[in-house]
């Protein structure tokens, strides 16, 4: 009996609740994102002035003692891999899963838009994408040519040339390493700010992307860009209430 009247009292609380706003509160997450990035580039930073810090103190402390034994008690060896660690190893792990982080949020935050716009309209379902259509065009077709939001033109905004190769830039670090096989994959993710094909030889035998500071950080701008632009073509659809 108690456990009913407390489900009731739920559903009655939850049924006063105002109803969630038609957009969702996705640029509000992507400031959520750029808290993350910007914790994750300082703690980059952080490590690269203690690892500096580190071998400025072994060098010199080598260099005073004048019966130091380099053979035994190498000094500049083990330099080259600490400082190798803290400037590509662990900037490149933590900025490749930073970008494939926020790569993935625009295609959830895309999904959950069409689900959203499926249960206010009554909606048919988002169906599976046809063959050589990605995830993210499929979801803006969906948006365009079944909620029949006025997108005709999405493909033009320069929000969406980003978001798209960002798409692309993810796709080769997620299932490739990173590897650039394709001179059209080169082309778009050569656009991006930040972002540069390395192809030295110094990391891989094959061009790769390689993330420089700053690049997450654009990769989310051109997110809330994207959907900022997006909430204001929803907001003046007549469909949509005017408080929301």
């Amino acid at each position: 009996m108690a456990q009913d009247w407390l489900t009731v009292g739920l559903r009655e609380m939850l049924a006063r609740l105002p109803r969630p706003q038609f957009a969702p509160s996705l640029i509000f997450d992507f400031e959520h994102v750029q808290r993350a990035i910007a914790i994750v580039e300082g703690a980059i930073t952080q490590e690269q002035a203690r690892t500096q810090l580190e071998h400025q103190q072994a060098a010199a402390k080598a260099a005073q003692d004048p019966f130091h034994n380099y053979i035994e008690n190498p000094v500049f060896a083990p330099m080259a891999a600490s400082l190798w660690n803290a400037e590509m190893t662990f900037p490149m792990i933590l900025r490749r899963s930073l970008l494939i982080a926020v790569s993935s949020h625009v295609e959830h935050a895309l999904r959950s838009w069409c689900r959203l716009l499926h249960d206010e309209w009554n909606l048919a379902e988002v169906g599976k994408r046809s063959p050589g259509c990605s995830d993210l065009q499929h979801l803006m077709i969906y948006l365009a040519d079944v909620s029949k939001l006025a997108l005709a033109d999405y493909e033009t905004w320069p929000e969406w040339l980003r978001i798209d190769a960002y798409r692309v830039a993810r796709n080769c670090l997620a299932h490739d390493g990173g590897i650039i096989d394709t001179d059209g994959k080169r082309a778009a993710i050569e656009t991006l700010p930040q972002i540069e094909v390395e192809e030295s030889g110094l990391l891989m035998g094959e061009p790769m992307v390689h993330l420089l500071p700053g690049a997450c950080e654009a990769a989310a701008d051109a997110a809330q860009t994207f959907f900022g632009r997006l909430t204001h073509v929803c907001q003046q659809d007549p469909r949509v209430p005017k408080d929301a």
